[in-house]
């Protein structure tokens, strides 16, 4: 997997490594990251060397964060294998089925909010 790592500017080792999709997520250019309690602003996401530089930022006198909006989808393939559900109290028309078997899940980043 492709890993990215969190280094503060001016410092050489990593504060920490996220993985691709939570790099995506958490560590756009103007995101607010907070990591052990301390925030920091994200200055630059380099995706070529894999690398966000961040700065400490007083967390006291920051008055907004940042989130990813995003849509996720399970497709489930055909095949694999289903029972009967059984739930309690439950008042639907149709039995609940439990299924088993090859799936794909579909992750979409569309935006961010601040």
């Amino acid at each position: 997997p492709v890993q990215f790592q969190v280094v503060i500017r001016g410092n050489s080792s990593p504060l920490e490594t996220l993985d691709q999709k939570m790099a995506y997520m958490r560590l756009h250019p103007g995101a607010m990251y907070l990591n052990q309690q301390t925030s920091y602003f994200v200055e630059e996401l380099d995706l070529a060397k894999k690398i966000a530089w961040v700065v400490p930022r007083d967390s006291r006198k920051i008055d907004y964060y940042t989130e990813c909006r995003e849509h996720s989808t399970l497709v489930l393939a055909g095949g694999g294998v289903a029972r009967s559900a059984v739930l309690p109290e439950l008042s639907v028309a149709s039995t609940p089925v439990v299924r088993s078997g090859e799936a794909t899940v579909h992750w979409r980043m569309y935006g961010f909010r601040k």
